[in-house]
């Protein structure tokens, strides 16, 4: 992993732009009190998206990499997971082979979000197994973040729909 030296404002910066991804990609619909699965071990990617997630009102359900499969199953399952982040892709393969994520993957889970991913890992019997749920890098998330705010910066018209959308650009919702 790369070492990350950030300001407080730009960590700030980094996790509202996480937020808004994760709001637009919704990671399809994220609500305040939605629970996501959070398998990580510490790292800057893993503070940020645990905060952009409180930005938005969600909850996660955090466990280091390294417990047993049939414990981050367990949780998956028992936390009602809408989302499921991972550090790397490795993880997301472990997790596959275990009938009950799979289970819980193909029933609740609307999205997948890999936070360290070497480019093309996600390798397509990966994509196969978890069907028609998303998977996305932090990376992309990140930038349709950057994106939408970037866009709410330059927007002129004051709609309700825009306002309430600046409103969660700019302050949590929680």
């Amino acid at each position: 992993r790369q070492k990350i030296s950030w300001t407080y404002a730009e960590v700030h910066e980094e996790i509202r732009e996480l937020a808004a991804g994760l709001r637009h990609h919704g990671l399809t619909n994220l609500q305040p009190g939605d629970i996501v699965a959070l398998f990580s071990e510490n790292s800057a990617r893993w503070l940020i998206t645990d905060q952009a997630l409180m930005w938005n009102g969600a909850a996660s359900a955090v466990r280091g990499t390294a417990a047993p499969l049939d414990e981050l199953a367990y949780i998956l399952e028992h936390s009602d997971a809408c989302g499921l982040v991972v550090d790397t892709p490795t993880v997301l393969e472990k997790l596959i082979r275990n009938e009950q994520a799979t289970r819980c993957l193909a029933k609740q889970v609307r999205f997948i979000m890999v936070l360290w991913n070497r480019k093309g890992a996600i390798a397509e019997p990966i994509r196969s197994a978890v069907g028609s749920v998303p998977i996305y890098t932090y990376e992309e998330v990140t930038e349709t973040g950057r994106a939408k705010v970037r866009d709410a910066l330059n927007r002129t018209s004051r709609s309700p729909a825009d306002a309430e959308m600046e409103r969660a650009l700019w302050r949590p919702i929680a």
